[in-house]
């Protein structure tokens, strides 16, 4: 069972690593690694898929202490267990 602390961990590294867009079919949202992208044809849609995605990828450790330049101030200091 996960932490409420480590539910909002994980949701800021998943903000942080990832790019959302407005398209003119619905949405994507891929991963600034690369590692993934989703397509959907709604926000709700994309959203659940690329958590899902994104929580299998941070299991498995893809996503290391390391942030990306435009880390969230919110997330300095935190570190993965």
């Amino acid at each position: 069972m996960t932490s409420l602390t480590d539910n909002l961990k994980i949701e800021l590294m998943y903000k942080n690593w990832t790019i959302a867009r407005k398209t003119k079919t619905g949405y994507t949202i891929k991963c600034k690694k690369g590692l993934w992208r989703v397509d959907a044809p709604s926000k709700r849609k994309a959203e659940s898929e690329a958590m899902h995605y994104f929580a299998q990828y941070y299991a498995d450790g893809e996503y290391s202490n390391k942030l990306p330049t435009n880390q969230h101030p919110l997330l300095v200091g935190l570190e993965r267990d």
